[in-house]
């Protein structure tokens, strides 16, 4: 019979768990997006019961936020992502990933202050994660979603390069994605797995 992991192990597991969906992501399955917020939640977000990083004691960490903060009454949508143009001639949203401003931060604020803003919807990392993961099929599905969330998940954007113009819709899943990396180089969350 195996012996039950420890905390750390958790973790590894956990981050080991978030690499493989957010590489599935880069090859094109974007619905991997949901598994993201799914480990996200189980990292960090306190609920019912304690997050993982809360039973490690870690509240204390900094994590890597790769998101200019938003200035007060400024409404912006934050960049996270990048259009790029296929060889045949698709334009394509990717995260920005290594690409962005780059500073590590508190936890508390990583989680809790707003990345994405227009005039009806504020929303912070906490809330997206929580949505997807708890709404949109990452623990659960609930067809009731809250106003904002059903914003910024159905919500489509034009965008147009070199005389291309194309809709994207799921932004949020290029969110997700742009968390994931932003943990996974998060040098306070990764050597506490080790």
């Amino acid at each position: 019979m195996n012996q039950p992991l420890d905390l750390k192990q958790h973790l590894a597991r956990q981050l080991g768990y978030l690499q493989n969906s957010c590489n599935l992501f880069d090859q094109g399955q974007h619905d991997e997006a949901i598994r993201i917020a799914t480990i996200v939640r189980v990292l960090l977000h306190d609920g019912n019961t304690p997050s993982l990083v809360a039973k490690l004691g870690a509240h204390c960490i900094s994590l890597l936020s790769t998101y200019p903060e938003l200035k007060p009454n400024f409404i912006t949508v934050s960049p996270m992502a990048v259009t790029t143009m296929t060889e045949a001639g698709e334009l394509v949203v990717k995260p920005h990933l290594e690409h962005g401003p780059k500073e590590l931060i508190p936890l508390g604020d990583w989680w809790d202050k707003p990345i994405y803003r227009v005039p009806k919807y504020e929303l912070s990392r906490h809330e997206i994660v929580k949505w997807a993961a708890n709404k949109d099929g990452g623990a659960h599905v609930d067809t009731d979603l809250p106003a904002a969330y059903e914003h910024v998940s159905t919500t489509g954007w034009t965008t147009e390069q070199d005389g291309v113009s194309q809709a994207f819709f799921n932004h949020h899943f290029v969110y997700l994605r742009q968390f994931g990396y932003e943990l996974l180089n998060s040098p306070d969350l990764v050597s506490m797995s080790v």
